[in-house]
């Protein structure tokens, strides 16, 4: 199929950021809104009109408003739009001041409960939300953040050979959109490629995996 390159342009409320697969043998771009949130949409429905934004500009109100509701440090703000699969996402203000989208989803069932700031069972709290009191002043899931970051773009680190070399590309636009895409990471798990074990580290294609569920997701590539 012939790619026709749409990288930076605008359709709507839509800004076409990178290709990002196929659906039913037609490409899909990554788009960011007005509103921040991320969408996939086919580059022909780009193109023709037929989509112009993430469906806020449909959202006249948010049914269940969870403006003001608290959970642990967080507090929530303001609706701030859908992940690629439709998840609502709502901006946070952690205790510690920081901003931050966050899935309903993981603040419903205390997945996250900070900016990151906080682990459970840390009875103090940082300035900043991508330290704790750890080794080396990361939490987890800030460590997994970076890890997966540098073996994609970084041809020195050690595992390079295996991910960017091979055109595996790290596609978060930063920190706070991959904690709300994944939430906090759960111990005894690391970021995993899935359900595209092959494809990238990019919204809707990551998740948090035991060693086994890893292995069972490379057997099944």
């Amino acid at each position: 199929m012939k790619l026709i390159d749409l990288t930076e342009k605008t359709f709507g409320r839509l800004t076409a950021k990178w290709p990002a697969g196929t659906r039913k043998e037609k490409i899909v771009w990554l788009c960011v809104c007005e509103c921040g949130a991320l969408h996939l949409v086919q580059g022909a429905n780009l193109t023709s009109g037929q989509v112009k934004s993430c469906g806020c500009a449909q959202w006249r109100s948010v049914p269940n408003n969870r403006t003001g509701e608290t959970y642990g440090l967080l507090t929530v703000e303001k609706f701030a739009g859908r992940t690629p699969r439709g998840m609502l996402i709502w901006q946070c203000r952690c205790k510690c001041g920081e901003k931050i989208p966050v899935r309903y989803g993981n603040l419903q069932s205390g997945h996250t409960i900070s900016c990151g700031c906080q682990r459970k069972g840390n009875n103090g709290y940082k300035k900043h939300g991508a330290t704790s009191p750890s080794t080396d002043g990361r939490t987890p899931t800030y460590r997994s953040y970076s890890a997966a970051k540098e073996r994609c773009n970084n041809p020195h680190n050690h595992n390079y050979h295996y991910y960017g070399a091979q055109g595996i590309e790290f596609r978060f636009l930063s920190f706070k959109d991959f904690l709300a895409e994944l939430g906090e990471r759960p111990k005894g798990t690391t970021c995993d490629r899935y359900p595209n074990p092959a494809g990238h580290y990019e919204p809707g294609n990551v998740r948090w995996a035991t060693p086994i569920q890893q292995r069972h997701n490379r057997r099944a590539s």
